[in-house]
């Protein structure tokens, strides 16, 4: 609960501050200098970062999210069998394993000079076979 009033008192110290005031505590805070003029944005920003510091940032489990939020999507035109395993499941009322994948490729199934997988041209093969075999 301590740390939530001195939270609050450096709050209310940073909001008294002059703009730059601001910028001189931000260089303090983040080690390096700011462009900006927005009182709003400066103590809030410094607010931000001097209870991360307290409190010790974001933990293992949100740094591996947003890590994985911000990395690029595999593009469809090329998955390995797994990522089109993956995709099937989540489009689809059953799982698909990696392994019914590999057995319509064995059967049939178009892939890439790379061997990975254009979704919607094995899409498109599952739904001629299935029409072939009258499912």
């Amino acid at each position: 609960m301590a740390e939530r009033l001195n939270m609050a008192r450096e709050v209310a110290a940073l909001k008294r501050m002059t703009v730059k005031e601001l910028r001189g505590r931000y260089v303090e805070v983040f080690g390096e200098a700011t462009r900006s003029g927005n009182k709003d944005w400066l103590w809030k920003r410094i607010a931000w970062r001097m209870q991360a510091n307290a409190e010790g940032g974001l933990s293992e489990r949100a740094r591996r999210r947003a890590r994985d939020m911000t990395a690029e999507p595999p593009k469809i035109t090329a998955l390995t069998p797994a990522q089109v395993a993956k995709n099937l499941t989540a489009a689809g009322n059953r799982r698909i394993t990696e392994a019914m994948v590999r057995a319509d490729i064995d059967a049939g199934a178009p892939t890439n000079g790379d061997g990975t997988i254009n979704l919607v041209h094995f899409a498109a093969w599952l739904v001629k076979e299935m029409s072939n075999r009258g499912d």
